[in-house]
């Protein structure tokens, strides 16, 4: 009878042991889930938020002067990342000044400062939507061509 106990509890303990591992399994699969719904929310965030226009963009003493107009209805917030492809084949993203957020339907021009020895061939204004960290890069416009500021730009 003792041999039956032992061996009741040794059973008894495997379950134990593999029900702790599906409840970890459980617990791990649903974090992965709903991670990767908020990033498909903000994706979507957006696709239906995010509709930037660039107006004009133009250059004077190394500072890029950029008009932006927001056609959403969401405030694109207080951060945009300039992406600059230069004549040298280089790459460098440049972070606005936290400043600069644009209301729903408003225009805004955005300066920066970008470096002198460098000339620019194509910049991407990736906005970024208030209150989210996410950044819509896959939205961005795109500008081909900066001339020089006239005077007044």
């Amino acid at each position: 009878m003792l041999m039956n106990k032992r061996g009741a509890t040794g059973i008894i303990f495997i379950i134990m042991i593999v029900v702790i591992a599906l409840v970890i399994i459980f617990l791990l699969y649903s974090f992965i889930k709903s991670s990767e719904l908020e990033k498909t929310q903000l994706s979507f965030n957006c696709i239906s938020d995010v509709n930037i226009q660039i107006i004009s963009a133009c250059l004077k003493n190394n500072i890029l002067n950029i008009e932006i107009k927001n056609q959403g209805d969401s405030i694109l917030g207080n951060f945009f990342l300039i992406k600059f492809d230069y004549n040298d084949g280089s790459e460098e993203g440049i972070p606005t000044p936290c400043i600069y957020s644009i209301l729903p339907y408003e225009t805004k021009k955005i300066q920066i400062a970008i470096p002198k020895e460098k000339t620019i061939i194509k910049a991407k204004i990736i906005p970024r939507i208030e209150d989210q960290a996410f950044l819509c890069n896959q939205f961005a416009p795109e500008i081909n061509e900066i001339k020089e500021c006239e005077d007044g730009e």
